[in-house]
């Protein structure tokens, strides 16, 4: 009575059950917060790489990229020394920071 014994079609939609069944079992700031801790430096110099590394695979590598990752370091660091540990709070702060003091120069 496991996916093995199910049609194809009932496993497909077995497995997705399960899976959201399991997804919403753990909390997003949970992992956060694990994560975290007491390494807020080298967290954020992972997110500031991790964010470069993904803009340059969506568009192509550039320097701005890694500028921008600098950005959501900073925000993050920053979210970190006020205690706002919130990961909905430092979404927020990195995305306003991004949008308030990008500066973009057309030539």
């Amino acid at each position: 009575s496991g996916p093995l014994a199910l049609a194809p079609t009932q496993q497909a939609s077995w497995k997705s059950s399960t899976q959201q069944a399991m997804v919403s079992s753990i909390s997003v700031q949970s992992i956060y917060d694990e994560t975290v801790q007491d390494n807020s430096e080298a967290f954020a110099q992972e997110m500031a790489e991790s964010v470069a590394r993904w803009l340059d695979a969506e568009w192509m590598p550039q320097e701005v990229h890694q500028k921008i990752g600098q950005s959501c370091k900073q925000s993050f660091l920053e979210c970190q020394k006020q205690q706002n540990a919130d990961l909905m709070t430092i979404m927020l702060q990195v995305s306003d920071d991004l949008q308030e003091n990008w500066k973009y120069h057309r030539h």
